[in-house]
């Protein structure tokens, strides 16, 4: 009888073992894909910041004869503030892609990372204001004036992150 006892506390306790040890491994394979996501998506986040600035300089909007109307790719289009954010140029759709990063990256920081929400949120004003000012800048070259700021700064902002995402990594492991 006193052999059955322990042989069962010692099989309920080689099960709760393994459960424990199963969750636990679940637990930090399921992390791991998260970072490995959230990587993937700000690094595409950042490919797409060059590829706007690039898009801004290389097509800056010219302006044409008439004051009130500029010319964007073969259309005119009235720069009337609105107007502008309303037509469907390859640097909105742009823009717009970036939004669907910051959903992204927001969504998996809320879920797996809150303590990088700040630094996405941040992100996001930063590309939210490098937008602005393309609206707002009057040349080409006072665009890349504002734009070398925003690069250095939205650069550096990457840098906390992925510098954070490494540290989360590394608790994972241990």
């Amino acid at each position: 009888m006193v052999t059955t006892v322990v042989a069962a506390i010692i099989a309920i306790s080689v099960v709760l073992l393994n459960q424990y040890f199963n969750a636990r491994r679940y637990r930090k394979e399921k992390l791991i894909g998260k970072i490995e996501e959230i990587y993937s998506v700000l690094i595409d986040f950042q490919h797409l910041k060059i590829s706007i600035i690039n898009e801004i300089i290389d097509n800056y909007p010219k302006l044409s004869a008439e004051p009130s109307v500029t010319k964007i790719g073969e259309r005119r289009v009235v720069l009337s503030g609105d107007d502008l954010l309303k037509s469907e140029t390859k640097l909105e759709q742009m823009y717009k892609e970036s939004l669907s990063f910051t959903s992204k990256a927001y969504m998996l920081s809320a879920l797996y990372f809150p303590t990088l929400l700040d630094e996405i949120t941040k992100l996001r004003s930063s590309y939210d204001d490098l937008y602005m000012s393309y609206i707002k800048s009057e040349s080409v070259e006072e665009f890349c004036k504002i734009s070398e700021e925003f690069d250095r700064n939205i650069s550096l902002q990457f840098f906390k992150i992925f510098e954070a995402i490494a540290g989360i990594m590394k608790k994972s492991m241990h």
